[in-house]
């Protein structure tokens, strides 16, 4: 708050000192002219008629420039309202499909993870079109989600579980990457949040960040090199929710034999980004990310439960 208010002022004092510069020049023009046409020649007062009319035009158009510059932005935001409502739409969609499948008995049919995926694609397409509204550029919108290495010592990392249906196609072969397993403690942006070291992660030029850390940059690159990412600005919001002091106290008295509880259930990460740096505005952008992020956190709260429901038993070696 403190951030956003020292940044409304700080505008508020902008718009006031252009305001003082028009009316400073309406007062030095009124008086040069009154000077002029009493006491000046002819020619003087043809002069100095020209020289103000000229310069009004050019204060006016500074005026101008200024006032789209603080406020244009804020337009395009209201622009960006109805794709987020459709983002928000399909997020309830999901959900809606996600409880129906915690009670497969009573409706019917199992979890589709192909019907799941179609679902947060479209909530994704239409952020993405909600931050390309907002920026001006073209954005990128997905959703990583965590999962544990069973087979080998990976450890805890992420997984592009969708992405918006624009740039699906072309990032396939990124999602991919033979393989490789994309390690929490690889990963800057990951790392920071799911040890909550920040709330989310913003960053409006990732080539000039130093100590910055990602899985897919290749090995061997390094500062000065050609940037290898697709990106140069980014947003990274958790999809988690925090334990309250109320919640820790009344799950404890419930389940007291369970130890100490995480102080959050995260269960992954929206990501949006885009080509050009500076794309994002750190005020407005996130907090517009947030409100997805948020609005996804019942629908992978249940997704979780269901692949706790249908995960295969593990084999132990011993008969049953």
């Amino acid at each position: 708050m403190r951030t956003l208010g020292g940044e409304f002022f700080k505008r508020l004092r902008l718009v006031k000192w252009f305001d003082w510069l028009n009316q400073t020049y309406v007062v030095v023009a009124i008086l040069g002219s009154v000077w002029a046409f009493v006491w000046g020649a002819e020619t003087d007062k043809e002069l100095l008629f020209g020289i103000a009319l000229s310069t009004y035009f050019v204060v006016l158009l500074i005026v101008f420039v200024a006032t789209v510059f603080m406020y244009g932005k804020k337009a395009r935001f209201s622009e960006a309202t109805k794709c987020l409502h459709e983002a928000t739409h399909s997020a309830r969609d999901a959900f809606r499909y996600m409880m129906w499948c915690l009670n497969p008995e009573e409706v019917g049919f199992t979890f589709e993870p192909r019907h799941f995926r179609a679902e947060i694609e479209r909530c994704l397409t239409a952020t993405a079109s909600a931050f390309s509204l907002t920026t001006g550029v073209s954005c990128r919108a997905s959703i990583k989600v965590l999962a544990w290495d069973q087979a080998g010592s990976g450890g805890l990392h992420v997984r592009t579980l969708a992405r918006d249906t624009q740039s699906a196609g072309r990032a396939r072969s990124e999602d991919r990457d033979g393989g490789r397993l994309h390690r929490i403690e690889e990963n800057t942006d990951f790392w920071l949040i799911h040890r909550r070291k920040c709330s989310w992660f913003f960053s409006g030029n990732l080539p000039a960040l130093q100590h910055y850390e990602n899985s897919s940059i290749p090995l061997g690159w390094k500062p000065g090199d050609h940037w290898p990412l697709p990106y140069k600005s980014t947003i990274v919001l958790p999809i988690r929710y925090v334990y309250t002091n109320d919640d820790r106290d009344s799950l404890c008295s419930r389940e007291a034999d369970q130890g100490k509880l995480d102080e959050q259930d995260l269960y992954g990460f929206l990501a949006i980004d885009a080509g050009p740096r500076k794309a994002f505005d750190v005020r407005y952008d996130v907090e517009m990310g947030n409100a997805i992020a948020d609005a996804l956190v019942p629908i992978f709260h249940a997704y979780r439960q269901i692949r706790e429901m249908t995960k295969p038993p593990v084999n132990t070696g011993v008969p049953q």
